[in-house]
Protein backbone atom coordinates (compact mmCIF):
# COMPACT_ATOMS: atom_id res chain seq x y z
CA UNK A 1 0.00 0.00 0.00
CA UNK A 2 1.90 3.05 1.24
CA UNK A 3 5.46 1.86 1.72
CA UNK A 4 7.20 5.06 2.75
CA UNK A 5 7.74 6.06 6.35
CA UNK A 6 6.43 9.53 5.53
CA UNK A 7 3.25 8.05 4.13
CA UNK A 8 2.56 6.08 7.31
CA UNK A 9 3.36 9.06 9.53
CA UNK A 10 1.12 11.34 7.51
CA UNK A 11 -1.60 8.71 7.46
CA UNK A 12 -1.44 8.49 11.26
CA UNK A 13 -1.39 12.26 11.75
CA UNK A 14 -4.29 12.75 9.38
CA UNK A 15 -6.04 9.95 11.20
CA UNK A 16 -5.84 11.96 14.41
CA UNK A 17 -6.92 15.11 12.55
CA UNK A 18 -9.87 13.46 10.86
CA UNK A 19 -10.84 11.73 14.10
CA UNK A 20 -10.79 15.07 15.91
CA UNK A 21 -13.19 16.61 13.39
CA UNK A 22 -15.51 13.66 13.70
CA UNK A 23 -15.30 13.72 17.51
CA UNK A 24 -15.97 17.46 17.58
CA UNK A 25 -19.08 17.03 15.46
CA UNK A 26 -20.09 14.08 17.61
CA UNK A 27 -19.59 15.98 20.89
CA UNK A 28 -21.39 19.09 19.65
CA UNK A 29 -24.26 16.98 18.33
CA UNK A 30 -24.44 14.86 21.49
CA UNK A 31 -23.82 17.35 24.30
CA UNK A 32 -25.45 20.43 22.78
CA UNK A 33 -28.33 21.22 20.45
CA UNK A 34 -27.79 20.34 16.78
CA UNK A 35 -28.11 24.07 16.04
CA UNK A 36 -24.67 24.52 17.69
CA UNK A 37 -23.22 22.22 15.01
CA UNK A 38 -24.79 24.44 12.37
CA UNK A 39 -23.46 27.62 14.02
CA UNK A 40 -19.95 26.19 14.19
CA UNK A 41 -20.15 25.08 10.56
CA UNK A 42 -21.06 28.58 9.36
CA UNK A 43 -18.20 30.13 11.37
CA UNK A 44 -15.65 27.55 10.21
CA UNK A 45 -16.61 27.87 6.56
CA UNK A 46 -16.57 31.68 6.72
CA UNK A 47 -12.94 31.60 7.94
CA UNK A 48 -12.13 28.99 5.30
CA UNK A 49 -13.56 31.07 2.44
CA UNK A 50 -11.85 34.34 3.41
CA UNK A 51 -8.52 32.62 4.09
CA UNK A 52 -8.76 31.03 0.67
CA UNK A 53 -9.56 34.34 -1.03
CA UNK A 54 -6.52 35.95 0.59
CA UNK A 55 -4.24 33.08 -0.37
CA UNK A 56 -5.60 33.14 -3.94
CA UNK A 57 -3.87 29.79 -4.50
CA UNK A 58 -0.61 31.66 -5.08
CA UNK A 59 1.04 28.83 -3.14
CA UNK A 60 0.42 26.49 -6.10
CA UNK A 61 2.44 28.76 -8.39
CA UNK A 62 5.17 29.13 -5.75
CA UNK A 63 5.18 25.38 -5.07
CA UNK A 64 5.58 24.45 -8.71
CA UNK A 65 8.45 26.95 -8.98
CA UNK A 66 10.16 25.46 -5.92
CA UNK A 67 9.66 21.85 -7.05
CA UNK A 68 11.16 22.52 -10.45
CA UNK A 69 13.93 24.70 -8.96
CA UNK A 70 13.21 27.45 -11.48
CA UNK A 71 14.58 30.16 -9.18
CA UNK A 72 16.22 30.75 -5.81
CA UNK A 73 14.02 29.12 -3.18
CA UNK A 74 14.64 31.63 -0.41
CA UNK A 75 13.82 34.51 -2.72
CA UNK A 76 10.62 32.77 -3.81
CA UNK A 77 9.58 32.17 -0.19
CA UNK A 78 10.22 35.76 0.89
CA UNK A 79 8.28 37.02 -2.11
CA UNK A 80 5.44 34.63 -1.29
CA UNK A 81 5.07 35.87 2.28
CA UNK A 82 5.31 39.47 1.10
CA UNK A 83 2.28 38.65 -1.00
CA UNK A 84 0.48 37.10 2.00
CA UNK A 85 0.83 40.22 4.17
CA UNK A 86 -0.28 42.56 1.39
CA UNK A 87 -3.21 40.39 0.36
CA UNK A 88 -4.43 40.26 3.98
CA UNK A 89 -4.49 44.07 4.10
CA UNK A 90 -6.55 44.17 0.90
CA UNK A 91 -8.99 41.28 1.43
CA UNK A 92 -9.50 40.90 5.18
CA UNK A 93 -12.05 43.75 5.45
CA UNK A 94 -14.58 41.66 3.51
CA UNK A 95 -14.70 39.24 6.47
CA UNK A 96 -16.83 41.89 8.19
CA UNK A 97 -19.72 40.97 5.86
CA UNK A 98 -20.33 37.78 7.86
CA UNK A 99 -20.86 39.89 10.96
CA UNK A 100 -23.12 42.61 9.53
CA UNK A 101 -25.36 39.98 7.91
CA UNK A 102 -25.77 38.21 11.25
CA UNK A 103 -24.23 34.93 10.11
CA UNK A 104 -21.61 35.26 12.87
CA UNK A 105 -22.18 37.00 16.19
CA UNK A 106 -20.38 40.35 16.45
CA UNK A 107 -19.14 39.55 19.95
CA UNK A 108 -16.50 37.32 18.31
CA UNK A 109 -15.28 39.95 15.82
CA UNK A 110 -11.83 40.82 17.25
CA UNK A 111 -10.96 37.23 18.12
CA UNK A 112 -11.90 35.98 14.67
CA UNK A 113 -9.99 38.69 12.81
CA UNK A 114 -6.84 37.76 14.72
CA UNK A 115 -7.57 34.07 14.18
CA UNK A 116 -8.00 34.73 10.44
CA UNK A 117 -4.51 36.22 10.21
CA UNK A 118 -2.80 33.47 12.22
CA UNK A 119 -4.66 30.74 10.29
CA UNK A 120 -3.51 32.31 7.04
CA UNK A 121 0.17 32.31 8.05
CA UNK A 122 0.04 28.76 9.38
CA UNK A 123 -1.75 27.49 6.29
CA UNK A 124 0.77 29.01 3.89
CA UNK A 125 3.71 27.55 5.84
CA UNK A 126 2.03 24.13 5.78
CA UNK A 127 1.48 24.21 2.02
CA UNK A 128 5.02 25.25 1.19
CA UNK A 129 6.50 22.62 3.50
CA UNK A 130 4.58 20.01 1.49
CA UNK A 131 6.17 21.31 -1.72
CA UNK A 132 9.60 21.19 -0.06
CA UNK A 133 8.96 17.48 0.74
CA UNK A 134 8.72 17.98 4.48
CA UNK A 135 5.27 16.44 4.60
CA UNK A 136 5.62 14.88 8.06
CA UNK A 137 6.62 18.15 9.71
CA UNK A 138 3.90 19.93 7.74
CA UNK A 139 1.26 17.52 9.00
CA UNK A 140 2.51 17.91 12.58
CA UNK A 141 1.84 21.63 12.20
CA UNK A 142 -1.54 20.86 10.64
CA UNK A 143 -2.38 18.66 13.62
CA UNK A 144 -1.50 21.46 16.03
CA UNK A 145 -3.54 24.02 14.08
CA UNK A 146 -6.51 21.83 13.20
CA UNK A 147 -6.85 19.32 16.03
CA UNK A 148 -5.08 20.37 19.21
CA UNK A 149 -7.85 22.81 20.06
CA UNK A 150 -10.49 20.16 19.33
CA UNK A 151 -9.02 17.70 21.83
CA UNK A 152 -8.64 20.51 24.37
CA UNK A 153 -12.29 21.49 23.90
CA UNK A 154 -13.45 17.89 24.32
CA UNK A 155 -11.41 17.66 27.52
CA UNK A 156 -13.00 20.87 28.80
CA UNK A 157 -16.50 19.57 28.02
CA UNK A 158 -16.08 16.31 29.91
CA UNK A 159 -13.66 17.34 32.69
CA UNK A 160 -14.89 20.72 33.91
CA UNK A 161 -17.81 21.62 31.65
CA UNK A 162 -18.22 24.60 29.33
CA UNK A 163 -18.73 28.01 30.89
CA UNK A 164 -20.68 30.33 28.64
CA UNK A 165 -21.03 29.87 24.91
CA UNK A 166 -19.54 26.63 23.51
CA UNK A 167 -18.69 28.54 20.32
CA UNK A 168 -16.79 31.16 22.34
CA UNK A 169 -14.78 28.43 24.05
CA UNK A 170 -14.03 26.84 20.68
CA UNK A 171 -12.72 30.10 19.24
CA UNK A 172 -10.42 30.74 22.21
CA UNK A 173 -8.85 27.27 22.04
CA UNK A 174 -8.61 27.39 18.24
CA UNK A 175 -6.72 30.68 18.42
CA UNK A 176 -4.25 29.29 20.97
CA UNK A 177 -3.53 26.25 18.79
CA UNK A 178 -3.13 28.38 15.66
CA UNK A 179 -0.60 30.60 17.46
CA UNK A 180 1.38 27.54 18.55
CA UNK A 181 1.37 26.20 14.96
CA UNK A 182 3.01 29.44 13.80
CA UNK A 183 5.49 29.61 16.68
CA UNK A 184 6.77 26.02 16.23
CA UNK A 185 8.18 26.39 12.69
CA UNK A 186 9.58 29.84 13.51
CA UNK A 187 11.57 28.31 16.38
CA UNK A 188 12.52 24.94 14.92
CA UNK A 189 12.47 24.93 11.14
CA UNK A 190 14.85 26.56 8.69
CA UNK A 191 12.35 27.91 6.13
CA UNK A 192 10.34 30.21 8.41
CA UNK A 193 13.51 31.15 10.33
CA UNK A 194 15.15 32.33 7.13
CA UNK A 195 12.12 34.49 6.44
CA UNK A 196 12.20 35.98 9.95
CA UNK A 197 15.93 36.70 9.64
CA UNK A 198 15.33 38.39 6.32
CA UNK A 199 12.22 40.29 7.41
CA UNK A 200 13.63 43.53 5.97
CA UNK A 201 13.25 42.01 2.51
CA UNK A 202 9.50 41.59 3.01
CA UNK A 203 7.62 44.12 0.90
CA UNK A 204 4.69 45.59 2.84
CA UNK A 205 2.14 47.88 1.16
CA UNK A 206 3.43 46.82 -2.24
CA UNK A 207 0.06 46.04 -3.77
CA UNK A 208 1.55 45.68 -7.24
CA UNK A 209 3.01 42.40 -6.00
CA UNK A 210 -0.50 41.22 -5.13
CA UNK A 211 -1.89 42.01 -8.55
CA UNK A 212 1.11 40.42 -10.27
CA UNK A 213 0.63 37.20 -8.29
CA UNK A 214 -3.09 37.22 -9.07
CA UNK A 215 -2.28 37.55 -12.76
CA UNK A 216 -0.01 34.50 -12.60
CA UNK A 217 -2.27 32.38 -10.40
CA UNK A 218 -5.83 33.30 -11.35
CA UNK A 219 -6.49 30.10 -13.33
CA UNK A 220 -5.38 27.87 -10.47
CA UNK A 221 -7.22 30.09 -8.00
CA UNK A 222 -10.49 30.01 -9.91
CA UNK A 223 -10.19 26.25 -10.30
CA UNK A 224 -9.64 25.71 -6.59
CA UNK A 225 -12.16 28.37 -5.57
CA UNK A 226 -14.87 26.53 -7.45
CA UNK A 227 -13.97 23.38 -5.50
CA UNK A 228 -14.03 25.34 -2.25
CA UNK A 229 -17.48 26.69 -3.04
CA UNK A 230 -18.72 23.18 -3.73
CA UNK A 231 -17.56 22.10 -0.28
CA UNK A 232 -18.85 25.16 1.59
CA UNK A 233 -21.78 26.81 -0.16
CA UNK A 234 -24.04 23.82 0.49
CA UNK A 235 -23.93 24.59 4.24
CA UNK A 236 -25.19 28.13 3.66
CA UNK A 237 -27.87 26.91 1.21
CA UNK A 238 -29.13 24.27 3.65
CA UNK A 239 -29.23 26.87 6.43
CA UNK A 240 -31.23 29.31 4.28
CA UNK A 241 -33.66 26.74 2.84
CA UNK A 242 -33.98 24.36 5.78
CA UNK A 243 -33.14 24.52 9.49
CA UNK A 244 -30.06 24.25 11.71
CA UNK A 245 -31.02 20.76 12.91
CA UNK A 246 -30.93 19.38 9.36
CA UNK A 247 -27.79 21.42 8.72
CA UNK A 248 -26.15 19.81 11.77
CA UNK A 249 -26.99 16.33 10.48
CA UNK A 250 -25.74 17.22 7.00
CA UNK A 251 -22.46 18.49 8.48
CA UNK A 252 -22.10 15.21 10.40
CA UNK A 253 -22.55 13.16 7.20
CA UNK A 254 -20.24 15.51 5.29
CA UNK A 255 -17.56 15.06 7.96
CA UNK A 256 -17.83 11.27 7.81
CA UNK A 257 -17.67 11.19 4.01
CA UNK A 258 -14.80 13.67 3.74
CA UNK A 259 -12.61 11.36 5.83
CA UNK A 260 -11.77 9.59 2.57
CA UNK A 261 -10.19 12.66 0.99
CA UNK A 262 -8.60 13.81 4.25
CA UNK A 263 -6.68 10.56 4.74
CA UNK A 264 -5.76 10.09 1.10
CA UNK A 265 -4.64 13.71 0.87
CA UNK A 266 -2.20 13.19 3.73
CA UNK A 267 -1.06 9.61 3.22
CA UNK A 268 -0.85 9.55 -0.57
CA UNK A 269 -1.23 12.91 -2.33
CA UNK A 270 0.98 15.05 -0.09
CA UNK A 271 3.77 12.43 -0.28
CA UNK A 272 3.51 11.56 -3.97
CA UNK A 273 2.55 14.70 -5.88
CA UNK A 274 5.92 16.56 -5.69
CA UNK A 275 7.69 13.55 -7.24
CA UNK A 276 4.89 13.15 -9.77
CA UNK A 277 5.43 16.73 -10.94
CA UNK A 278 9.21 16.32 -10.98
CA UNK A 279 9.16 13.05 -12.95
CA UNK A 280 6.76 14.50 -15.52
CA UNK A 281 9.33 17.15 -16.37
CA UNK A 282 12.41 14.88 -16.25
CA UNK A 283 11.65 11.33 -17.33
CA UNK A 284 8.41 10.38 -19.07
CA UNK A 285 9.00 6.63 -18.72
CA UNK A 286 9.52 6.94 -14.97
CA UNK A 287 6.50 9.22 -14.83
CA UNK A 288 4.27 6.56 -16.41
CA UNK A 289 5.36 3.98 -13.80
CA UNK A 290 4.92 6.45 -10.97
CA UNK A 291 1.50 7.55 -12.25
CA UNK A 292 0.25 3.94 -12.13
CA UNK A 293 1.53 3.54 -8.58
CA UNK A 294 -0.10 6.82 -7.58
CA UNK A 295 -3.48 5.82 -9.02
CA UNK A 296 -3.38 2.39 -7.35
CA UNK A 297 -2.65 3.93 -3.96
CA UNK A 298 -5.46 6.45 -4.39
CA UNK A 299 -7.94 3.66 -5.10
CA UNK A 300 -6.80 1.26 -2.37
CA UNK A 301 -6.66 3.82 0.43
CA UNK A 302 -9.99 5.34 -0.67
CA UNK A 303 -11.69 1.92 -0.38
CA UNK A 304 -10.08 1.36 3.02
CA UNK A 305 -11.23 4.72 4.33
CA UNK A 306 -14.76 4.18 3.02
CA UNK A 307 -15.07 1.05 5.17
CA UNK A 308 -13.64 2.86 8.20
CA UNK A 309 -16.12 5.70 7.69
CA UNK A 310 -19.00 3.22 7.58
CA UNK A 311 -17.75 1.65 10.80
CA UNK A 312 -17.65 5.05 12.51
CA UNK A 313 -21.16 5.83 11.29
CA UNK A 314 -22.60 2.71 12.87
CA UNK A 315 -20.52 3.32 15.99
CA UNK A 316 -22.09 6.77 16.30
CA UNK A 317 -25.63 5.50 15.74
CA UNK A 318 -25.07 2.75 18.33
CA UNK A 319 -23.91 5.40 20.80
CA UNK A 320 -27.06 7.43 20.13
CA UNK A 321 -29.44 4.45 20.24
CA UNK A 322 -30.74 5.32 23.71
CA UNK A 323 -31.91 8.70 22.44
CA UNK A 324 -34.74 7.29 20.36
CA UNK A 325 -35.69 10.59 18.72
CA UNK A 326 -32.14 11.46 17.61
CA UNK A 327 -31.39 7.85 16.58
CA UNK A 328 -34.55 7.72 14.45
CA UNK A 329 -33.72 11.09 12.91
CA UNK A 330 -30.21 9.97 11.92
CA UNK A 331 -31.20 6.53 10.61
CA UNK A 332 -34.10 7.93 8.58
CA UNK A 333 -31.50 9.93 6.62
CA UNK A 334 -28.92 7.14 6.15
CA UNK A 335 -29.24 7.44 2.35
CA UNK A 336 -27.89 10.98 2.60
CA UNK A 337 -24.76 9.65 4.32
CA UNK A 338 -24.24 6.90 1.73
CA UNK A 339 -24.56 9.39 -1.13
CA UNK A 340 -22.01 11.73 0.50
CA UNK A 341 -19.66 8.78 1.04
CA UNK A 342 -19.85 7.80 -2.63
CA UNK A 343 -19.38 11.42 -3.70
CA UNK A 344 -16.14 11.80 -1.74
CA UNK A 345 -14.90 8.44 -3.01
CA UNK A 346 -15.35 9.53 -6.64
CA UNK A 347 -13.83 12.94 -5.96
CA UNK A 348 -10.77 11.50 -4.21
CA UNK A 349 -10.00 9.00 -6.99
CA UNK A 350 -10.31 11.77 -9.59
CA UNK A 351 -7.30 13.53 -8.04
CA UNK A 352 -5.03 11.14 -9.93
CA UNK A 353 -6.13 12.82 -13.16
CA UNK A 354 -6.06 16.27 -11.56
CA UNK A 355 -2.39 16.06 -10.59
CA UNK A 356 -1.39 14.75 -13.99
CA UNK A 357 -2.90 17.87 -15.53
CA UNK A 358 -1.20 19.95 -12.84
CA UNK A 359 2.20 18.37 -13.61
CA UNK A 360 1.68 19.17 -17.29
CA UNK A 361 0.96 22.82 -16.34
CA UNK A 362 -2.38 22.41 -18.05
CA UNK A 363 -4.07 24.97 -15.80
CA UNK A 364 -6.65 25.89 -18.43
CA UNK A 365 -7.97 22.33 -18.56
CA UNK A 366 -8.12 22.17 -14.75
CA UNK A 367 -10.12 25.37 -14.70
CA UNK A 368 -12.46 24.14 -17.45
CA UNK A 369 -13.11 20.85 -15.63
CA UNK A 370 -13.67 22.50 -12.27
CA UNK A 371 -15.90 25.06 -13.94
CA UNK A 372 -17.99 22.27 -15.43
CA UNK A 373 -18.18 20.63 -11.99
CA UNK A 374 -19.35 23.87 -10.39
CA UNK A 375 -21.94 24.49 -13.10
CA UNK A 376 -23.45 21.04 -12.58
CA UNK A 377 -23.40 21.61 -8.84
CA UNK A 378 -25.12 25.00 -8.81
CA UNK A 379 -27.75 23.97 -11.36
CA UNK A 380 -28.68 21.02 -9.12
CA UNK A 381 -28.01 22.32 -5.59
CA UNK A 382 -30.60 25.08 -5.33
CA UNK A 383 -33.66 23.26 -6.76
CA UNK A 384 -32.81 19.87 -5.21
CA UNK A 385 -32.19 21.36 -1.76
CA UNK A 386 -35.41 23.39 -2.00
CA UNK A 387 -37.53 20.35 -2.84
CA UNK A 388 -35.61 17.49 -1.16
CA UNK A 389 -33.70 19.15 1.72
CA UNK A 390 -30.34 17.57 2.62
CA UNK A 391 -30.97 14.60 0.32
CA UNK A 392 -31.03 17.02 -2.60
CA UNK A 393 -27.81 18.70 -1.45
CA UNK A 394 -26.07 15.31 -1.23
CA UNK A 395 -27.23 14.29 -4.72
CA UNK A 396 -25.94 17.59 -6.15
CA UNK A 397 -22.57 16.91 -4.51
CA UNK A 398 -22.40 13.42 -6.01
CA UNK A 399 -23.36 14.54 -9.52
CA UNK A 400 -20.71 17.27 -9.48
CA UNK A 401 -18.03 14.77 -8.35
CA UNK A 402 -18.97 12.44 -11.20
CA UNK A 403 -18.85 15.36 -13.64
CA UNK A 404 -15.31 16.42 -12.72
CA UNK A 405 -14.10 12.80 -12.68
CA UNK A 406 -15.41 12.24 -16.20
CA UNK A 407 -14.04 15.49 -17.61
CA UNK A 408 -10.52 15.32 -16.14
CA UNK A 409 -10.21 11.68 -17.13
CA UNK A 410 -11.21 12.61 -20.68
CA UNK A 411 -8.69 15.47 -20.75
CA UNK A 412 -5.87 13.21 -19.53
CA UNK A 413 -6.69 10.48 -22.06
CA UNK A 414 -6.76 13.09 -24.80
CA UNK A 415 -3.34 14.36 -23.66
CA UNK A 416 -2.02 10.77 -23.75
CA UNK A 417 -3.25 10.28 -27.30
CA UNK A 418 -1.63 13.51 -28.43
CA UNK A 419 1.72 13.07 -26.64
CA UNK A 420 1.98 9.29 -26.78
CA UNK A 421 2.13 8.64 -23.00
Amino acid sequence: MIKSYAGFMNFGLRGLISLSKFLLTLVLASEFDLSVVGEYSVLFNAILIVTFLIGFDVYQYTSRTIINAESDRQESLIEHFSYVFNAYILIAPMFFLFFITGMIKQEFLLQLYFLLFVELLSNEVYRLLIALKHSVFANILLFIRSSLWVYLFIAVVYVKGVNGSPIGNLIDLWLISALVSVAVPVMYFNMPVSIVRNWRKLKIFDFRLVFNKWRLSYKLFLSSFLLLLINTVDKFVVELMDNKENLGLYVLFFSLGSMIYTFVGAGVISVRYPDLVRKYNLDKLEFMKYRKKFMNELLIVSVLMAFISIGLFFGYTSYQSEDVEKYTFVMSNINVYLIMLLSFFVYTVHMGYHYELFAAKNDRSIFAANGFMFLVYILLLLPLTYYYSIMGAAVAHLMSSCAVFWMKRSLVLNNVRINGY
